[in-house]
């Protein structure tokens, strides 16, 4: 009778793991989500020197110029933005490395999309 009751008591335990394990993926994602959503909004402002980092190897940030309000000019030197470096050099990295990947489906897409219009 014993031996029945510690069984019965593991399989219960495991059962009550994988539901907690289940419950702590679901909620690690919910709160990456909706962390991403509201972090979105003041990361758009990195994303322009890490493309032009990971694009060209420089900081200069021309061809964005006037898309966002911390990209300016500097008279004689060119557009640059106002951001402190840090995320954006570390976000460089893994886009440049991407890049064999993401050029050519940035290509077929700005083709479907000049044929549209």
């Amino acid at each position: 009778m014993t031996r029945r009751i510690q069984q019965h008591q593991s399989v219960s335990l495991s059962d009550g793991d994988s539901s907690s394990r289940s419950t702590a993926i679901r909620l690690f994602l919910t709160c990456w989500i909706i962390y991403g959503l509201h972090f979105a909004t003041n990361i758009v402002r990195e994303i322009y020197p890490a493309l032009a980092l990971g694009d060209h190897l420089s900081f200069r940030v021309d061809e964005y110029a006037g898309m966002h309000p911390d990209v300016f000019e500097r008279i004689g030197y060119s557009w640059h933005t106002a951001n402190n470096p840090g995320v954006w050099i570390v976000a460089a990295i893994p886009y440049a490395i991407a890049r064999p990947v993401i050029d050519p489906i940035v290509e077929a897409s700005a083709g479907s999309y000049n044929r549209a219009f």
